[in-house]
């Protein structure tokens, strides 16, 4: 039996943002995320740290049966999970009202937002989608908290603007998905 390598590529994968999403085993992670604003087209790179759930070793007087030193693994409690990124700015505002909060129109015609005001997002929930049409992988981070959304960036005098973001969650809220 021969095993066919099928690769995920950019092109097959999606990303979405939605609030109040509440995680359960009654369904796959992308049907919590049905009703979320998809900014998969301005998102140009990305990595998923999951949580790591480091150890130390703890040495202890005498040997093992084997002869080896008596050592046992004190488990550290997990880290939390991240997200960091480079969105494409374009005239949506998507990744601001989280980080920032709801902000403040002003002159009915823009919306400001004041950084650390106290009114940012902490329900709000990402989702990266890979599906190559045989396989299925989705990263779920809920709870998010944006963390840093710049540097912001000019690619070129002829380029783009570009701005970098980092979400993190914990643990618990990190979510990790393959298709049996």
């Amino acid at each position: 039996m021969t095993t066919t390598f099928i690769p995920f590529s950019a092109r097959k994968a999606s990303m979405k943002y939605a609030t109040g999403v509440t995680i359960t085993t009654s369904a796959v992670l992308t049907s919590f995320f049905s009703s979320g604003t998809e900014f998969s087209g301005v998102i140009k790179d990305f990595t998923v740290t999951p949580p790591e759930g480091d150890v130390d070793v703890e040495s202890f007087s005498g040997e093992d049966s084997n002869g080896f030193q008596n050592q046992k693994y004190n488990e550290s409690a997990f880290s939390d999970a991240q997200i960091e990124g480079t969105m494409v700015v374009d005239s949506g505002e998507i990744l601001e009202s989280i980080a920032y909060g709801s902000g403040e129109t002003v002159d009915s015609t823009h919306t400001r937002y004041q950084v650390g005001d106290g009114n940012r997002v902490t329900d709000g929930a990402l989702l990266l989608a890979l599906d190559n049409g045989t396989d299925q992988y989705s990263v779920a981070l809920n709870n998010i908290v944006i963390t840093k959304l710049g540097d912001i960036s000019l690619t070129g005098t002829d380029g783009h603007w570009e701005v970098s973001f980092t979400a993190k969650c914990l643990a618990c809220d990190f979510h990790v998905e393959l298709k049996d």
